[in-house]
């Protein structure tokens, strides 16, 4: 046999077992030895992800909007605005979910008084997400949430 073609065949059996051993190991998804049978392969990158909205009013217990009132679930934050409202969202796993919403004063009497902070949890139990796009975007979904707040000392 010619020693080229003992060459090829000994350095294409080393270079492919190299690929069952990193594909064994997890490192194997860039590597294609024929190439694809539908041209050239397709990349992706990303995760499934959606958005989860939640909107609503802080007012007091008195039922006077609230303003200032600073809202943060998980990384995102946002303030509620003269007539109490707010909206803030962020992109998790297109599952049920449940995130920890805080509502915090830090302004203190500027908005009327000071109110103390509130801690609760909105759940999203099998949302149902719309206008995704097909591949890894799910969608958005959303909650209304409406606080009350109390007044510190009083």
């Amino acid at each position: 046999m010619n020693p080229a073609k003992i060459r090829k065949r000994w350095l294409t059996f080393q270079n492919k077992s190299i690929a069952y051993i990193l594909s064994f190991l997890g490192i194997g998804s860039a590597v294609i030895f024929n190439g694809c049978m539908y041209g050239s392969p397709r990349y992706e990158y990303g995760s499934p992800h959606a958005t989860f909205k939640v909107a609503g009013k802080v007012t007091s217990a008195a039922g006077e909007e609230i303003q200032q009132i600073k809202v943060i679930m998980e990384y995102a934050t946002a303030k509620s605005g003269a007539d109490g409202k707010y909206n803030i969202e962020v992109d998790d796993f297109p599952k049920s979910q449940e995130f920890k919403v805080q509502f915090v004063d830090e302004d203190g009497p500027l908005n009327g008084g000071e109110f103390t902070t509130l801690d609760t949890v909105v759940k999203f139990t099998d949302p149902k997400f719309e206008g995704g796009d097909g591949d890894w975007y799910s969608g958005t979904t959303s909650k209304v949430l409406n606080v009350k707040l109390t007044k510190k000392n009083g």
